[in-house]
This record gives C-alpha cells, structure tokens and sequence, in this order.
C-alpha cells in the first residue's frame, strides 16, 4: 500500500508540474481512487483467503465491488469531468508498485519449528 501511494504521489507531482493543473488535479483523484480500490481488495481477499465467513458472499462481494469501480470511475471521468489522462497517471502508481514488488526478493520465512 506504501508503495503504490508513493509511486501514485511522484506520478501527481509530475502531471502537476508536466501537464497542468486539470491533469494533475485527474491524477490525484486516480491516486485516491486506486488506494481505496486497493484496501477494499486486501481487505476482502484476505477474508477469502483465510476463510473467515461465508466464501461465496465475499466472492460476490468482490464483484460487487468491481462494479461499483467501473461505476465510480464513469461518474469521475464522464459526468464530473476528471481529466481522463490524469486519472489513469494516477491509477499508475498502483501497477508500478505491482511491478516493482514482483522484481524485489521474497521475505525470508520465519525460523521455526518445523511441523
């Protein structure tokens, strides 16, 4: 999650500096977008994964989530007029992080006793 807001932070600055205020006012606003995406998915695939509840409800809740995304990002771009260019800038910061973290080594495992 830090990683993805500080990619998202240096790509606003540089569509604030680079391409003007609308543009980076749409990459902010991707940014926060893309944060609270990413904390909704961690927050419900975690409880998939660790079977914590009914599955099948928070399968369906994570479609429902990736519905009221595509919602939310066409009331944005659409009918509020966030600059769309800017929006995806700041959407970047999250597969920039994605990217990184598949570049960087694993954590070592604890040492424990083996079971």
């Amino acid at each position: 999650m830090r990683a993805t807001a500080g990619f998202g932070s240096l790509l606003v600055v540089i569509a604030f500096a680079g391409f003007g205020s609308r543009v980076g006012l749409g990459a902010l606003v991707g940014l926060l977008v893309s944060l609270l995406n990413l904390a909704a998915l961690r927050f419900l695939a975690g409880r998939i994964v660790s079977g914590g509840g009914k599955q099948g409800a928070l399968v369906g809740l994570l479609m429902l989530k990736l519905g009221l995304l595509a919602a939310l990002c066409f009331v944005l771009i659409v009918r509020l007029g966030v600059d769309g260019f800017g929006f995806a800038l700041g959407c970047g910061g999250l597969i920039l992080a994605i990217f990184t973290a598949s570049l960087l080594p694993a954590p070592p495992e604890p040492v424990g006793e083996e079971s």
